[in-house]
């Protein structure tokens, strides 16, 4: 029986933990999220996450389409990446097919029909494999990865209330809205310092007067192992936006990634609605405003 996407994804972030990389966790470069060459624009979600874990040296990526029609080809033997995104139909209460605005309005007058969602995707080029066209990359923002992440602390929407009682842990607690933070001074640098703090900024965004996304879990439940998902993606988007490198993971860390595999074995969508969750969390943080992919 073929894959669905969602399967194809989620084999593909399997496949890395299995070698012993967490996709989530490589070190960036300096520009960032990977984005549309020519438009500009970020990609989000799980497409953030895929296209952060190519080989290629710059995150710029176009489709065949946009390369031709600014006078240039592709590289042949070229490999294409996926970009994925929704399509939504939309059906009334008698089955009948019908336009979203439709759909909105029969909503607002409690007539509740069916929404499908169908995951989809097309194909991009790395900047890498343009020919004909005079790549010209932008200059990468000043500083260095500590003093932007420095910067982007200072530049929060709102400030989280930070303490230090417990020395040797980090957390967030949701009952008393504080981030717990040992002092910068006991990490081995200010990279995993900062990669740290932004594990638990993404946790504080979750909280009901944020992005309403918690709920309450215990340990080893399902959502709690999301919420932590969507901590470790979150914390590598911001580590991306910044530009930190983030150390790899371990060999003594193999029981986290055999963690991750039996969760994303047993959920083929848990990665998408993490990695969704975890780009609305970056983007929050960093004052910026999502937008859907455009292809």
């Amino acid at each position: 029986m073929a894959l669905n996407l969602y399967e194809i994804v989620t084999a593909r972030i399997i496949a890395a933990l299995e070698s012993g990389k967490a996709p989530w966790r490589k070190p960036w470069t300096a520009y960032g999220f990977p984005s549309n060459y020519f438009r500009h624009h970020t990609y989000q979600g799980i497409n953030a996450l895929v296209l952060n874990f190519t080989e290629y040296e710059h995150p710029f990526f176009a489709t065949l389409h946009q390369v031709n029609e600014h006078g240039g080809s592709i590289r042949k033997g070229a490999k294409a990446e996926q970009v994925y995104f929704f399509k939504y139909l939309y059906f009334d209460r008698d089955g009948q097919k019908v336009s979203a605005l439709d759909y909105k309005a029969l909503r607002e007058i409690g007539h509740h029909g069916k929404c499908k969602r169908f995951l989809q995707y097309f194909n991009v080029f790395n900047v890498a494999d343009f020919e004909g066209i005079e790549v010209r990359l932008p200059e990468p923002p000043p500083g260095d990865g500590c003093e932007r992440a420095a910067a982007l602390l200072q530049n929060l929407p709102e400030q989280p209330h930070l303490i230090r009682t417990v020395k040797d842990r980090a957390f967030y607690s949701a009952v008393t809205d504080r981030i717990n933070m040992p002092y910068e001074r006991q990490f081995v640098s200010m990279e995993e310092y900062y990669c740290t703090f932004f594990h638990e900024l993404t946790h504080w965004t979750g909280h009901p007067c944020r992005l309403h996304r918690l709920e309450p879990a215990t340990f080893g439940t399902e959502p709690y192992a999301k919420e932590e998902l969507v901590a470790e993606i979150g914390a590598a988007f911001l580590c991306a936006r910044t530009g930190i490198a983030r150390p790899e993971v371990t060999d003594n860390t193999a029981a986290y990634l055999r963690g991750w595999i039996d969760r994303l074995k047993g959920d083929n969508t848990l990665i998408f609605d993490a990695a969704s969750d975890a780009r609305k969390a970056a983007a929050w943080l960093c004052n910026e405003v999502t937008e859907p992919v455009e292809v």
